[in-house]
């Protein structure tokens, strides 16, 4: 909508490829040990709707229309193709994108807070481990 109104995109964040964290989850540390096959469930469908996401374009922007509300296939396309890149098969939080994070957060204590006390792959190490992604792409 910007472009059409005249506006140039100065930047676009998302082809920087710079470290950052642009989404997540959260959960707390008692539940992953309460109740760990519901995490380890939950991000097997988070995986397969990235999977969704990059092989079924239309769906994707179905969803993208419900959620933003736009009609307007133009629109829908670029941001599609805006967001469809920030989204890898296997969601893995890097360690420098949570220190990006951190220190654009004016949070007194977030200058010295260790960015592996915020993030934990170990399930989704273990999805990969199991076959399940190279299962779900077609890559036995």
């Amino acid at each position: 909508m910007a472009r059409r109104l005249g506006y140039k995109e100065l930047v676009n964040i998302g082809s920087l490829k710079l470290p950052y964290t642009f989404t997540g989850m959260a959960v707390s540390r008692a539940l992953t040990k309460q109740n760990p096959e519901l995490v380890k469930s939950f991000l097997k469908s988070y995986v397969e709707a990235i999977k969704v996401v990059k092989e079924n374009p239309d769906l994707a922007k179905q969803a993208l229309s419900r959620h933003f509300g736009a009609k307007d296939p133009e629109i829908l396309d670029e941001a599609y193709r805006s967001f469809v890149p920030l989204f890898p098969r296997i969601p893995y939080v890097n360690e420098d994108g949570v220190r990006e994070v951190l220190a654009d957060t004016d949070h007194p204590k977030a200058a010295t807070a260790d960015p592996k006390t915020f993030y934990d792959n170990s399930f989704l190490n273990e999805l990969e481990k199991s076959g399940f992604v190279k299962e779900l792409y077609g890559q036995r």
